[in-house]
């Protein structure tokens, strides 16, 4: 059984679930992608600068953070030498024909704020 260690982006790890098919391209044999499954999802995020988990660091939370995905290859090569996979694609995550923001662009807001926003909004058009 060969498995390849992926890093999965924290704003794409909810799509991710055991189980599901994943594409990997292997340095060591370029143009081929290997087909595999996903069998294990970190539980907790690890930082892309540190590569601690966010539990053993101190600094800002606004860091960019990965989840390490273990991705079980179905026919694996057979010459093929432990080693760092290149890229790991979940196939549900492709979308098309889509609009894409920056996440610095998203603001989560509760219900109650966006009717204090709407009331302050029509005070200040009465005047």
């Amino acid at each position: 059984m060969v498995t390849a260690e992926v890093k999965v982006d924290e704003t794409d790890i909810v799509n991710v679930k055991i189980g599901q098919d994943a594409d990997v391209t292997i340095d060591a044999v370029p143009n081929k992608i290997f087909k595999g499954k996903v069998t294990e999802i970190g539980s907790q995020a690890v930082l892309r600068s540190s590569g601690l988990a966010t539990t053993q660091s101190t600094t800002s939370t606004q860091e960019a953070k990965d989840f390490k995905v273990v991705i079980t290859l179905a026919e694996p090569p057979e010459n093929l030498r432990p080693g760092p996979f290149d890229y790991g694609e979940n196939q549900n995550c492709r979308k098309e024909n889509v609009i894409a923001i920056p996440i610095q662009a998203l603001a989560v807001r509760t219900r109650k704020d966006l009717q204090e926003a709407a009331k302050n909004a029509k005070k200040g058009g009465q005047l």
